[in-house]
């Protein structure tokens, strides 16, 4: 057996072994996270949750009010937005007019409230990667392009969601199993956390997603959840660390 071919069986059996190893260890699956309300959601375009909840119940802009907000049009409806961060939300209660941004003046859509109380999705323009072919010569023009139209450009990128009813730690871990992270929240309440990991044919990690269970420190007991994508900096870190040592562990010379 040559040098090449040894090295290629080698190269095999480790990145089996990573799928392995790693999808052993992994506590909850990529399945198991789409399951969740609202998790299907994620990096949609704004106009496609739209078309699937109907319009939200109130939608804040995190850019200052200083920032130029153009008039986008949905169906009928004209919102006043901006081309920075959106928090958009979805609620089975009446939110509060936002200082800066849109609320609904009708009843807003419910079709993606299911086993939530309410939902706010953070949307960020994404651009896509465009390759053309060279007209002369060999190879491609790659190019970062925006959609011109804002509410395709936005892209819903974490989600915050509150049950309808509080879930019990216990429950959580029975299904599960234990987090990968127990994580300081907000006062009087702390964060189980879930890596998420999705790999390419080469056993490379290609998604990340960060899923925190909010836990009463006081009654054990989860309000809600928050699931975010590897386009939130806290959750890219970890994918480029996951990276790093994909690389040093099993790219061979």
């Amino acid at each position: 057996m040559g040098r090449g071919m040894v090295k290629q069986l080698v190269r095999l059996v480790l990145l089996v072994c990573l799928i392995a190893v790693t999808c052993a260890i992994q506590a909850m699956t990529f399945e198991q996270m789409r399951a969740l309300p609202a998790a299907r959601l994620l990096n949609l375009r704004m106009d496609e949750v739209f078309a699937r909840c109907g319009l939200p119940t109130a939608i804040a802009d995190l850019a200052g009010a200083s920032e130029k907000q153009p008039d986008l049009h949905w169906k009928n409806t004209t919102l006043g937005l901006s081309t920075g961060e959106w928090d958009v939300f979805y609620s089975l209660q009446p939110e509060p007019a936002p200082r800066n941004g849109w609320r609904n003046p009708n009843e807003a859509g419910r079709a993606c409230l299911i086993d939530a109380a309410r939902l706010v999705l953070r949307g960020r323009e994404v651009g896509t990667i465009v390759k053309t072919r060279k007209t002369h010569g060999y190879g491609y023009i790659t190019r970062y392009q925006m959609s011109p139209d804002t509410l395709r450009a936005h892209r819903a990128l974490a989600t915050e969601t509150t049950w309808n009813a509080p879930v019990s730690e216990t429950t959580l871990v029975q299904k599960y199993g234990q987090p990968d992270e127990i994580v300081a929240g907000q006062a009087g309440e702390e964060l189980l956390r879930y890596w998420v990991v999705t790999f390419n044919k080469q056993a490379m990690p290609e998604y990340l997603y960060a899923v925190d269970f909010r836990i009463s420190t006081e009654q054990r007991v989860s309000p809600g959840y928050a699931i975010r994508t590897d386009r939130i900096d806290f959750v890219r870190a970890h994918l480029d660390k996951l990276l790093r040592d994909w690389e040093r562990t099993f790219v061979l010379d």
